[in-house]
């Protein structure tokens, strides 16, 4: 079976954003997973999604001429992912946040993203609603994507109300068509086994891979403790048709700016490649 290979443009903060995408195409990767992700990567909500349709074309047309495909659009409204979550107590937070949330499938649409990817949510330390509220929006998120033929994903990840598989299968169970953008390397820091992590491979329909242990949510190759052997033959015999994408970032927090992200994500790469 061949799998189709992705590498995000917020691998390289360090260079402009064409430059990323250059990197991108010489590499060999056949996908691109964009980061609409404020004061965080080259393209920002602040400013692609003022005209949508427009921003979102040209960036297609960026694409198709480095011979790329948009894997997924992955979408964070801030910095602090506690500040935007979606399931913010205060409505009018909410209401904002759902119109950023139409504007971007609106740039997904025009870039000709058929996957979009948003973070769970955040626990506020509440009497239940902070999980209920999570479960509207997402419910509500997965409604406007069917609408345009996009499949919603969520990153399950550290710190969010969904930090454990077990919490994870919860949530997609509560919120019809959501999906998972299954990153591995989130559980794993946390001491997770491997058993707990490929209950989640059924929900899948976009899939991070990096190297991680219980010390480091990002390592290099030789320090890794994820199974990716056993993580890709699962996936294959779950069906996935999805994108792989090599999801080694430079940025502070959790220290992931002490990996060589090239020649970690090139090791990686190489490796899944051997797995039949």
């Amino acid at each position: 079976m061949k799998r189709k290979y992705a590498c995000p443009d917020f691998s390289f903060p360090m260079v402009r954003h064409d430059q990323a995408l250059k990197i991108i195409q010489t590499l060999e990767f056949e996908g691109v997973d964009i980061g609409l992700m404020q004061d965080r990567t080259h393209l920002q909500p602040a400013d692609q999604l003022i005209a949508p349709e427009k921003s979102g074309q040209a960036l297609g047309e960026r694409l198709r001429a480095q011979g790329l495909k948009p894997s997924d659009l992955f979408l964070q409204a801030g910095l602090d992912f506690s500040q935007v979550a979606i399931n913010r107590p205060e409505p009018k937070t909410r209401g904002a946040l759902r119109e950023l949330f139409v504007r971007a499938l609106d740039y997904a649409c025009a870039m000709g993203s058929g996957h979009m990817t948003v973070l769970p949510g955040a626990s506020f330390g509440g009497d239940g609603t902070d999980w209920a509220r999570c479960v509207e929006e997402l419910t509500w998120r997965v409604e406007r994507a069917r609408e345009r033929s996009i499949v919603l994903g969520i990153e399950a990840h550290l710190g969010s109300i969904a930090p454990t598989p077990e919490l994870a299968l919860k949530l997609l169970s509560q919120v019809d068509g959501l999906t998972l953008t299954l990153d591995f390397s989130h559980f794993i820091r946390q001491g997770i086994s491997m058993e707990r992590c490929l209950k989640l491979i059924p929900w899948a329909s976009h899939f991070h891979a990096r190297g991680a242990n219980p010390h480091k949510l990002q390592c290099a190759v030789e320090e890794n403790a994820i199974d990716f052997v056993r993580a890709l033959r699962a996936l294959d015999e779950a069906g996935y048709t999805g994108w792989i994408c090599t999801e080694y970032t430079y940025e502070e927090w959790e220290n992931c700016n002490r990996t060589d992200g090239i020649s970690e994500m090139m090791q990686l790469r190489a490796l899944l490649e051997t797995v039949e």
